[in-house]
């Protein structure tokens, strides 16, 4: 193994439980599974392995064909591997791809099965079901594998666009332009935001007084169009390198300034150059901002609320000197009076730009949560099959009484809306708040399918080449008579405005796709890793967008009944059950309320299997 590739990890260690006196425990290290035998199931193992041949030391025998695959330069391919060691991998692998030698070929990279690390592949023992191992032929494929693919939006315009945000101090200019990123890069449109404060702050330092926003302070005037400069040099090389929309997010408030950016954008040969000025005429609105921008701006860090109003309010002061109002209408350029009271548009057309003014007319600066809840536990959860419209299990109507007591905890009362999908399990977990409830088709769980029903390992051995064109790309894949991710986005764009318009906290109960895609928007998150955000079950995920990002914290609800795993047991190589078992509870208990048929004292049980996996793995998708 190279030094620059990360070592393997460790495997994670499974909880502790109560267990029969008369069972053996061993643990598979290549899993991180517990299993649990009878001595009669361990004597038959012992035998079986008695009468074959032992492995030799250099490789480790497989127990069973496993369906595994290859990927190169983003090409997958499948084999359905029976070696036992390394020499074979790689002769299946250059069976598969021919323009491979034995001479040219680098180890394999493989992703832990349970901690996601990636890590270069040593051990045979290391593969498992539906495992990618990747090869690249050189360093450039991993360039060319990372360019931005055109996702939601292909469109009728493909002209750059530089979106200049206008406006005084604590006027949002920089909650808007975030915003807009946020709604651009979920339609697949890469678009970033430069900050001309953020440049100051790197480069001159944090916490500048207000006399250094002075007009009549020279060599403060200097330094800020200095960055000024910086900010847009950046922003064309961001444009020229195959981007589409550039934010320039700065107070822009003379006409000079303005005719500066507009003169770098002809001679950049960009020509839709659109203005979006915020104007604040409630007092009490912009003291609101203020507040809300101390409480994140590094400016402030180091003042209390009331010397940072006071600052706020010289730095006003001083631009207020030369604010020009836009009033040239041979201009593109969007007025915004007190966010959300009134909007003036001027010679706004085409597609983005009417997007774009579409959300500006739904948005708001009132801070409020946003809270995201997985609905809670179902039987198909439990069996880890995908889809489908089952109800809760006993967990999860146990959570809907959790969720419940959390959201009367937390409302500190203020208003809240209710949102869940229009699934049973979802509904159910929101049966018991009382608060006002709103049932959106658009937050249903993404469409399985033929897939509906199936286990991951089903789905693996039916259908491996569909199932490794899911694992190669989640986001754009679609399910066989199913959905892909970008589906899902595409259905919740009436979801997304109406969050911006909504000024009540909100509690949304859904299903991990579309939280994930609710996530990825409302905190920024790149379009890419959408599908692989982390949705805990039984967990609250409260999000806060602010001027300056979004306040992410978590609430696991389950805090009293921790370490939970999830059995899945064999009796007699026949009967199968699967339930969720806790560090505290007694295994018997639980094992006799599951398997009505056995008892405590009952003694035909022949062989047991009991395999354990942490359920916190039922949130991959």
């Amino acid at each position: 193994m190279s030094q620059s590739s990360p070592s393997k990890p460790a495997t994670p260690i499974t909880s502790s439980i109560l267990v029969p006196t008369t069972t053996k425990m061993i643990t598979s290290a290549s899993v991180g599974n517990l299993y649990i035998l009878d001595h009669h199931h361990q004597q038959q193992q012992q035998h079986q392995r008695s009468a074959s041949p032992s492995p030799s030391s250099s490789t480790s025998s497989l127990a069973h064909t496993m369906v595994i695959f290859f990927k190169v330069r983003g090409k997958m391919k499948y084999s359905n591997f029976i070696g036992s060691s390394l020499e074979d991998l790689n002769d299946v692998f250059i069976n598969l791809f021919p323009e491979f030698s034995k001479e040219s070929l680098r180890p394999f990279t493989i992703k832990h099965r349970e901690t996601k690390i990636v890590y270069e592949l040593d051990d045979i023992q290391d593969l498992y079901p539906g495992c990618i191992l990747e090869m690249r032929k050189n360093s450039s494929d991993a360039i060319n594998e990372g360019k931005r693919r055109n996702y939601v939006y292909t469109g009728f315009e493909s002209d750059k666009i530089v979106i200049v945000m206008v406006g005084l101090p604590a006027s949002g200019k920089t909650f808007i332009a975030r915003k807009i990123r946020n709604l651009l890069n979920i339609m697949g449109i890469s678009a970033k935001v430069f900050t001309v404060g953020e440049y100051r702050r790197n480069r001159v330092g944090a916490g500048q007084p207000a006399e250094f926003f002075d007009p009549g302070n020279l060599d403060g005037a200097r330094v800020r169009l200095h960055m000024a400069v910086a900010a847009i040099d950046d922003m064309m090389q961001w444009l020229n390198s195959g981007s589409q929309v550039g934010i320039f997010d700065a107070t822009n408030l003379t006409n000079e300034r303005r005719q500066l950016i507009l003169t770098r954008c002809t001679r950049e040969g960009i020509s839709k150059v659109i203005f979006v000025e915020s104007i604040f005429n409630d007092s009490s609105k912009l003291e609101a901002n203020m507040i809300e921008n101390w409480k994140s701006s590094p400016d402030y860090s180091h003042q209390s609320q009331e010397e940072a109003v006071k600052s706020f309010r010289e730095r006003i002061s001083y631009y207020d000197k030369e604010y020009n109002e836009i009033d040239n209408d041979d201009l593109q350029y969007i007025k915004l009076f007190d966010v959300g009271k009134k909007i003036i548009a001027n010679r706004i057309t085409g597609y983005l730009p009417s997007r774009i003014m579409y959300l500006l007319m739904n948005l708001h600066l009132h801070s409020r949560p946003i809270w995201l809840c997985r609905a809670g536990a179902s039987e198909w959860e439990v069996l880890r099959k995908k889809g489908g419209d089952p109800d809760l299990n006993h967990d999860g109507e146990l959570f809907s009484h959790t969720l419940a007591s959390w959201v009367t905890e937390h409302a500190k009362n203020q208003e809240i809306t209710v949102w869940t999908s229009t699934f049973k399990r979802a509904i159910r977990t929101a049966q018991y708040i009382s608060y006002p409830k709103v049932h959106v088709r658009g937050l249903d769980d993404i469409e399985r399918g033929e897939w509906e029903g199936l286990t991951r390992e089903e789905i693996l051995r039916k259908t491996p080449e569909e199932f490794g064109a899911h694992l190669n790309d989640k986001l754009s894949y679609r399910i066989p008579r199913g959905e892909c991710y970008l589906d899902v986005i595409q259905r919740l764009e009436s979801v997304f405005l109406e969050l911006e318009r909504t000024r009540n906290a909100s509690l949304i109960v859904s299903h991990p796709a579309p939280l994930r895609c609710l996530y990825g928007y409302i905190t920024g998150e790149s379009i890419e890793n959408i599908p692989y955000i982390d949705i805990p079950l039984h967990t609250v995920i409260s999000l806060r967008p602010t001027a300056y990002g979004c306040e992410i914290k978590k609430y696991p609800l389950n805090q009293d009944k921790k370490d939970i795993a999830r059995l899945s047991l064999w009796i007699d190589d026949k009967r199968r059950f699967t339930f969720i078992l806790y560090r505290d509870q007694d295994f018997y208990q639980k094992f006799s309320k599951e398997t009505t048929s056995y008892s405590r004292s009952d003694s035909t049980i022949g062989n047991l299997i009991i395999t354990i996996t942490p359920s916190s793995s039922s949130s991959t998708n």
